[in-house]
């Protein structure tokens, strides 16, 4: 079996496994704070979807380009990654999305600008895409059972054409076939 498609089996797998947590509330679900990856601040339910409101609690011990430890702290930035949408009991689609503030570092040996890391929890297995790792799995595991673009794009958020040209950088990574398409009649 070639390591590609030994990649894309487990990936599948992984994706299959977070079926039942998109009907998990995302407030209560465990995995919330990606196993202490994420300090979470708030969480916010508005009508259609949810935001989750985090800081990284990690500081950054020393300079990425140079190994120097003579970094101080240069500001904050927020990044924005979409996780596992939720479906509630009645069965509608609401996107999660989590709003990360990390620390900004100024480095004072090679005076480079250094961003605190994403923990790896939270970066995609494929792409890079502002989506978190299970979503990416999510992801792989809903086109390969043949789920249409929109309804993927209805549950995450996104739209039909960034789930589309999501899955064909995916498809060119991985080398993996075509979508599936649905069992249907034949069009003329």
């Amino acid at each position: 079996m070639s390591t590609k498609k030994l990649q894309v089996d487990q990936i599948t797998k992984a994706g299959k496994a977070h079926e039942a947590l998109i009907h998990t509330e995302p407030s209560i679900r465990k995995t919330l704070s990606f196993g202490g990856a994420l300090n979470v601040v708030a969480v916010q339910q508005s009508h259609l979807s949810y935001e989750i409101a985090a800081d990284l609690p990690r500081l950054l011990k020393h300079c990425s380009h140079c190994n120097s430890e003579q970094v101080s702290l240069h500001g904050r930035y927020v990044v924005r990654l979409a996780d596992l949408p939720y479906i509630n009991p009645l069965g509608r689609a609401m996107p999660v999305q989590y709003a990360i503030t990390a620390q900004r570092y100024q480095c004072a040996s090679c005076t480079r600008g250094v961003i605190e890391p994403l923990p790896e929890e939270l970066r995609p297995v494929i792409t890079n895409a502002r989506i978190t790792k299970r979503l990416s799995e999510w992801l792989l595991y809903e086109i390969q059972t043949a789920t249409p673009y929109d309804t993927i794009a209805r549950m995450t958020g996104y739209s039909k054409v960034w789930v589309r040209k999501w899955f064909q950088e995916v498809r060119e990574e991985l080398e993996l076939p075509r979508k599936p398409s649905r069992p249907g009649p034949k069009k003329k």
